[in-house]
């Protein structure tokens, strides 16, 4: 993380995840962004857990698209885990100044059933 970075990044969290305010409501008009909808299972796990709140499937948002995402890792073998990682973790850094929150409470297995996904998105 590069200092000039520090102002952008506590704003985003102070406007986001402070303790008077609580994080927006993904917009329903909105929900799914290409996704798929209905009773697909990783569309479910993706509004469930705010991932299209910040990622479309095609289009940078706040954070890349789930097909950039996919086009960074391809090729790599330990790509699901690395992913899976970064989802759970978060981080900052990798694709700009916006920290990606972490996740902790995402199952092992919804989160290798959502990296499967994105990984297929190319």
């Amino acid at each position: 993380m590069e200092l000039h970075e520090i102002p952008v990044i506590l704003e985003y969290l102070a406007t986001y995840y402070n303790r008077d305010t609580p994080a927006p409501l993904p917009n329903p008009a909105a929900a799914s962004y290409g996704v798929g909808g209905g009773d697909d299972p990783v569309a479910k796990l993706l509004n469930a857990n705010a991932c299209v709140a910040c990622h479309t499937l095609d289009k940078r948002v706040v954070g890349p698209s789930f097909k950039e995402v996919a086009s960074r890792f391809a090729g790599d073998a330990g790509a699901a885990g690395k992913l899976a990682k970064k989802i759970r973790e978060g981080g900052a850094g990798n694709w700009g100044v916006v920290p990606m929150p972490p996740h902790p409470a995402i199952s092992d297995t919804d989160l290798k059933q959502i990296a499967g996904w994105i990984l297929q998105q190319r």
